[in-house]
């Protein structure tokens, strides 16, 4: 399981859209998931229905950063 995952909702840091992520997920056989986009959680209901319609767990959170500083990973 990856606790922190990134999508191209994290501007300048994910590059991955949510569908690929998951699909990613069900290649490794994952159980579970977190997303955890940068000061945003705008891929959260996306990246929900799609673990569910896969079989896999989600977790929703988000990686809060003040100027590229990480401070909290909230799941």
């Amino acid at each position: 399981m990856f606790l922190n995952c990134h999508t191209y909702h994290s501007l300048r840091y994910g590059t991955i859209s949510v569908e690929e992520l998951v699909d990613l997920a069900m290649d490794y056989k994952l159980k579970v998931l977190a997303l955890t986009d940068i000061n945003t959680v705008t891929g959260i209901y996306q990246f929900y229905k799609l673990c569910e319609d896969k079989g896999i767990k989600p977790i929703v959170g988000v990686d809060v950063r003040v100027e590229n500083e990480q401070y909290y990973i909230c799941l």
